[in-house]
C-alpha cells in the first residue's frame, strides 16, 4: 500500500512544484513592456514544445504498442500441456478479440498524437 502511495505522490508533487514555479514566474512584475512580452513568448514556447514532446511520446508509444500487439496477433503464444485447464481454453478464445482491442488502442494514440503534434508545431513557428 505504501509503495503505491509513494508512486502516486512523487509525480503529483513534481507536477505541483513545476506548476508553482511557472505561476510564480508568470505573476512577477515585469519592469518594462518589452520584458513582459519576451517572458510571455518564453512561456508560450515552453508550453508548445512540452505539448509536442507529449505528442511525440504518444505517437511512438502507440506505434510500439500496435507493433507488439500485431506480432502477438500473428504469432500467438502456444503452450503444450497434458491437461488444458478451462481458464486457458477460455483465454485462447478471447485472445484474438483482446489483441484487436489493444491494437485499436495503439492506433488511437497515434491518431490523436499526429494532429496534436502538427498543430502545435505550426503554432510554435508563428
Amino acid at each position: 500500500m505504501s509503495v503505491v502511495f509513494i508512486g502516486l505522490v512523487i509525480p503529483i508533487l513534481t507536477i505541483a512544484i513545476i506548476v508553482g514555479l511557472v505561476v510564480a514566474l508568470a505573476t512577477r512584475k515585469a519592469e518594462t513592456q518589452d520584458e513582459a512580452k519576451k517572458f510571455n513568448g518564453v512561456i508560450k514556447n515552453l508550453y508548445m514544445h512540452l505539448v509536442m514532446v507529449v505528442a511525440l511520446f504518444m505517437m511512438i508509444g502507440g506505434l510500439v504498442y500496435t507493433f507488439q500487439k500485431g506480432v502477438d496477433l500473428l504469432l500467438p503464444e502456444k503452450r503444450v500441456e497434458k491437461e488444458m485447464d478451462p481458464y486457458y481454453l477460455y483465454d485462447q478464445k478471447n485472445q484474438f478479440r483482446n489483441d484487436l482491442k489493444e491494437i485499436a488502442t495503439g492506433i488511437t494514440f497515434v491518431v490523436i498524437g499526429i494532429p496534436m503534434f502538427i498543430y502545435h508545431n505550426k503554432s510554435s513557428r508563428d
